[in-house]
C-alpha cells in the first residue's frame, strides 16, 4: 500500500476513534435527546491515567544483555557422515541452566552429531557431550568444561500477552545475536499431535537460534526457541518456544533420573480424519483411535481395546493426538486419569492409574539412514492396478511374546504398482485387524477380505520397529482418490 494511502487510512481510523469516544461520553437522555455539551458528564468505569502506576525497576537493557550472553553459548555439530558424502556442519544455541557447565539446547540440534563442540562467548571453543535427552519435548542437556560462565535461572511464572522479550542466538553464520520483540499468543500448537503448548513471539529467529532462550527484561528464561512455521524458511515474525515451566520440568527429570517421568497409561493412538472414519463407520470425526493396547498395561487392565474411539482424557475433549498427548504430559505415576471412550454404538468410561512409562532407549546421535533406504526413497510412485496386491501367510508364534500379542498374519509379499503397494504396504508387514475385526490366520483375513462389501479397507499394520497404524488399501480403481493412501502420518503413543 502506497505510504501516503496508509497515512490516510490511520488518519481516518483516528477520527472515525475521537467520533466514536464523542458519542459515548454523551449517551442518549431520555426520549431520545442529547445532553448539551456543557452539562456535567458522569463517566464510570475508566481507568484514571493521570497517576500511572509504578513500574518496578528494570536494569538497563545493555547491562543485562551484557551479563546475559556470558551465560549463552554456541553449538557447532559435525554431522555423521552419510555413504560417501563429506560429513556436514550445523550450529544451533544453547544456555547455561547450571555452574559447571550444564547446557540446556534443543535435541534436534545435536541429534545425528558425530562430534559436537560449544563456542563461548570470547570466541573460545570447548568439546561437549550429551548427558541425556527427551525426545517427545525435542530438549537436550549437554555437558562442556565452562567453570566460570554464569548460569540463567528460569522464569517463576507464564509470562503475558504483550510482554517485552529477548531472543539470543547465533543465527545463520553470526555469533551471538540479540533480538527484541514480546509475548505474540501463548498455548501455540506446531500441528495435531505436538504435545507442547508453545509460547510465541515476534523477535526474529532464524536456523541457528534453535535451543537459544527467550528472556524477559529481567534476563529469566521464558522459553527455548525451538521452531518458525514450516512454510517459512527464515524469520517471518512468529518464532515458537518450548515454554519455561516445561523446560524446567523436563530438565529436573533428566538430571535426577536420566528421563523424563511421565505417567503411562499403554495406549498408542492415531487421528481420525473423515476417510477413516467412514470406512469404519464410527459416528465421531474429531476424536482418535486406539491402535495398540500394551501388555500389562493399565489400559490392558482396563479392558481397552484396538478400534475403541478416544473422545475424552482427564474430563478435556479429545479432539486431536495433541489433546490426550498434553494431559498426558503433565501427569505423574500413580495419577488417576478419566477416559471416555466410544466402542461402537456404546459410551464407556474407565478411570485408570497412570504407572511409571517404560525407559525409552536413548535416543541415537548416530542415526543417519542408510545407503539402502536412501535409495528407496526415491523410487518412483507406482500406478494401481484393479487388484489388492497382497500375498498373506500365517506368521506363527513369536519367541517369548505374550499370546494374545503374537501375530497371526504376515504379508509375505505386495504386488509391485498395486493398490496395497501404493498405499504403502510391504512385505514383512503384519495384519493385525480388518477394519475392528482382529485376524488370527491368513485364511481367516482373506476371508474377512473377500466378505467386506466396501471398495476401501481400513488395516490395521504392525510394522516391526515402527509400531502400529491404520491404512486405507481400494479394492479397485473407482474408489474415489481422496480416501488412497497412507493415513498413518499422525500417529502417537504409547503413552
Amino acid at each position: 500500500m502506497p505510504l501516503d494511502l496508509l497515512r490516510g487510512g490511520l488518519r481516518r481510523l483516528a477520527m472515525a476513534g475521537c467520533l466514536g469516544a464523542a458519542v459515548s461520553l454523551y449517551p442518549a437522555a431520555p426520549g431520545g435527546a442529547h445532553p448539551s455539551p456543557t452539562a456535567p458528564v458522569q463517566v464510570a468505569n475508566l481507568p484514571d491515567f493521570s497517576n500511572p502506576p509504578d513500574l518496578p525497576d528494570l536494569p538497563d537493557l545493555p547491562d543485562l544483555v551484557e551479563h546475559i550472553r556470558q551465560g549463552i553459548v554456541g553449538i557447532e555439530v559435525r554431522l555423521q557422515p552419510h555413504c560417501s558424502r563429506a560429513p556436514a556442519r550445523a550450529r544451533g544455541t544453547g544456555v547455561v541452566i547450571r555452574a559447571g557447565g550444564v547446557i540446556l539446547t534443543n535435541l534436534h540440534v545435536v541429534q545425528g552429531a558425530q562430534d559436537l563442540a560449544i563456542r563461548l562467548p570470547s570466541g573460545e571453543t570447548r568439546p561437549a557431550r550429551v548427558l541425556a535427552a527427551d525426545k517427545r519435548t525435542d530438549l537436550a542437556l549437554l555437558q562442556a568444561d565452562i567453570p566460570g560462565l554464569p548460569a540463567l535461572t528460569f522464569a517463576p511464572e507464564a509470562p503475558r500477552i504483550g510482554e517485552p522479550v529477548l531472543a539470543v542466538g547465533t543465527p545463520l553464520t553470526y555469533a551471538l545475536s540479540v533480538t527484541a520483540g514480546i509475548v505474540s499468543g501463548l498455548d501455540r500448537a506446531y500441528d495435531r499431535v505436538d504435545p507442547i503448548p508453545y509460547l510465541q513471539h515476534d523477535a526474529a529467529i532464524n536456523p541457528g537460534n534453535s535451543g537459544g532462550p527467550v528472556l524477559d527484561r529481567r534476563g529469566r528464561i521464558l522459553g527455548i526457541n525451538t521452531a518458525i512455521p514450516d512454510e517459512a524458511t527464515h524469520d517471518i515474525g512468529i518464532a515458537l518456544a518450548i515454554p519455561a515451566a516445561m523446560a524446567q520440568r523436563v530438565t529436573r527429570d533428566l538430571l535426577a533420573h536420566g528421563h523424563v517421568r511421565r505417567g503411562w497409561l499403554g495406549l498408542t493412538l492415531q487421528q481420525l480424519d473423515p476417510a477413516l472414519t467412514a470406512h469404519m463407520g464410527l459416528s465421531v470425526t474429531d476424536a482418535v483411535v486406539v491402535v495398540r493396547v500394551a501388555d500389562g498395561s493399565p489400559a490392558a487392565r482396563a479392558g481397552l481395546r484396538p478400534g475403541d474411539v478416544l473422545v475424552k482424557t482427564a474430563g478435556r475433549p479429545v479432539a486431536a493426538l495433541r489433546d490426550h498427548a498434553r494431559a498426558m504430559e503433565a501427569s505423574r505415576p500413580g495419577d488417576e486419569i478419566a477416559l471416555t471412550l466410544l466402542r461402537g454404538a456404546k459410551r464407556l468410561t474407565a478411570a485408570l492409574v497412570a504407572v511409571t512409562a517404560p525407559v525409552p532407549n536413548a535416543p541415537a546421535l548416530h542415526n543417519a539412514p542408510t545407503c539402502e533406504d536412501d535409495v528407496a526413497s526415491h523410487q518412483p510412485p507406482a500406478e494401481t492396478p484393479l487388484s489388492l496386491g497382497l500375498v498373506l501367510e500365517d506368521a506363527g508364534p513369536v519367541p517369548d511374546a505374550a499370546p494374545r500379542h503374537r501375530p497371526g498374519v504376515r504379508i509375505a509379499d505386495v504386488t509391485p504398482r498395486s493398490a496395497a503397494a501404493r498405499s504403502g504396504l510391504r512385505a514383512g508387514d503384519l495384519l493385525i485387524a480388518i477394519g475392528r475385526t482382529p485376524v488370527a490366520t491368513a485364511q481367516a483375513a482373506r476371508d474377512l477380505l473377500a466378505d467386506a462389501p466396501a471398495l476401501t479397507l481400513a488395516l490395521l499394520i504392525e510394522r516391526p520397529g515402527e509400531g502400529r497404524s491404520y491404512l486405507l488399501v481400494p479394492r479397485q480403481r473407482t474408489v474415489d482418490p481422496a480416501l488412497i493412501g497412507n493415513v498413518a502420518t499422525a500417529v502417537r503413543g504409547p503413552y
